[in-house]
């Protein structure tokens, strides 16, 4: 009897495993695409940022989208 609870105990264990190696590679993915859409609004306000004056009043919205977009980097990270 006991060689039956520690095969199940041992089965349930690999389950386990695999289940945490599962959502590990979920997480790594969803981290990996998140990080490209970041990339991707960082590269667009910067070229955004290139065309416009040092005054315009549209500078003080990209800062805030460098700055959130900082942040959500950081995050993944």
């Amino acid at each position: 009897m006991k060689a039956a609870h520690s095969e199940n105990s041992a089965e349930r264990e690999l389950l386990l495993h695999q289940q945490f190696l599962a959502l590990n590679k979920l997480s790594a993915g969803v981290a990996h695409e998140f990080n490209n859409l970041v990339a991707g609004i960082l590269g667009s306000a910067e070229l955004i940022a290139l065309d416009l004056p040092d005054e315009h009043p549209t500078r003080e919205t990209l800062k805030q989208i460098f700055e959130a977009s900082h942040r959500a980097r950081d995050f993944i990270h």
